[in-house]
């Protein structure tokens, strides 16, 4: 039987303990014109509300690609028509997210300030089946649609916000199934409502 593992990590010592470093490979962070491109597809709104401060909104997020997913999802919320009110708003998030994240220049900080970002200001009860997510192992581990639903108690429209919003993680070629990324549920973990594991436990026995 031949058995294949990857692990990825953002500890390089672990990288070398658990497959030495020959087998080690290190993955680049993306530059900014691809940081800057992956912005552009994922919130083509807000990207062509101002490009030069969404530069700035891409260079203060860094290189990483969860963390210019969870921009764009910040960034989401597309503008229903060009009132200035809309216009207004979206600019108004660019500069918070080029003041929040343009503070630290260690890549993980960063991305713990990404996670904090694109939770500020969620109504409560979005807020609250994030948090419930932590039930959740964390990918490369999966659960359904109709799992989170349950096991958070939240409604389907909340579920599909986080996901709108690159909260949660929809696995490709793979229809209802859904998954949270390590950093992700490490956030959610720490407020999660005890009952959700009992819940969580309960769904899948």
């Amino acid at each position: 039987l031949n058995v294949t593992c990857l692990l990825t990590t953002e500890l390089r010592h672990l990288a070398r303990e658990f497959a030495g470093a020959e087998r080690t490979c290190l993955i680049p962070e993306l530059t900014p014109g691809a940081a800057y491109d992956l912005l552009q597809a994922l919130a083509p709104a807000a990207v062509s509300n101002d490009p030069a401060l969404a530069r700035k909104a891409v260079q203060a997020a860094g290189g990483v690609p969860l963390s210019i997913k969870l921009l764009a999802g910040y960034l989401s919320t597309e503008p229903a028509s060009a009132e200035a009110a809309a216009v207004d708003g979206l600019r108004k998030r660019l500069e918070t997210a080029v003041q929040e994240l343009d503070i630290h220049d260690d890549v993980h900080t960063k991305l713990q300030q990404t996670i904090a970002l694109s939770l500020t200001h969620l109504p409560a009860h979005i807020l609250r089946a994030f948090y419930n997510l932590g039930a959740f192992v964390p990918s490369p581990a999966t659960f359904t649609h109709d799992a989170a639903v349950s096991v958070t108690q939240a409604d389907v429209a909340i579920i599909d916000d986080l996901i709108q919003r690159n909260l949660i993680e929809v696995v490709a070629d793979a229809e209802g199934v859904l998954a949270l990324h390590p950093a992700i549920a490490s956030v959610a973990q720490v407020r999660r409502d005890p009952k959700t594991v009992a819940r969580h436990r309960a769904f899948y026995m």
